[in-house]
């Protein structure tokens, strides 16, 4: 899995930073995500260099508190064949959250 502040990847999904809702006195309320499905990646020692962005997978926003709401597509049909592209999404959505806060963190 890569990680940065605006793209997070791993060999199943791609998510990118959509926006970040900033209220008073300059402080991050919610930071928003879109995640897409990954068609194909390529990989260099354990780090995911690349990817080809799918289907758009979920929509997401992690509030200033720690909450978050997520809205997957509609009519969504993920296929896996196997636990490791389950896991994935739980793996994708957590580092979502876990950048959202040092996201926010930098507005304080």
């Amino acid at each position: 899995m890569t990680n940065n502040t605006t793209t997070i990847k791993n060999r199943y999904f791609t998510a990118e930073l959509s926006r970040i809702d900033v209220r008073l006195h300059g402080l991050a309320y919610d930071v928003t995500w879109e995640v897409y499905e990954t068609t194909s990646y390529d990989e260099v020692d354990g780090v995911i260099t690349e990817t080809e962005k799918g289907d758009h997978f979920a929509t997401g926003r992690v509030k200033w508190d720690g909450c978050s709401n997520w809205k997957f597509a509609e009519n969504c049909t993920h296929h896996q064949c196997g636990k490791d592209g389950l896991s994935a999404i739980g793996e994708i959505l957590a580092a979502c959250w876990q950048a959202s806060g040092k996201i926010q963190e930098s507005y304080v």
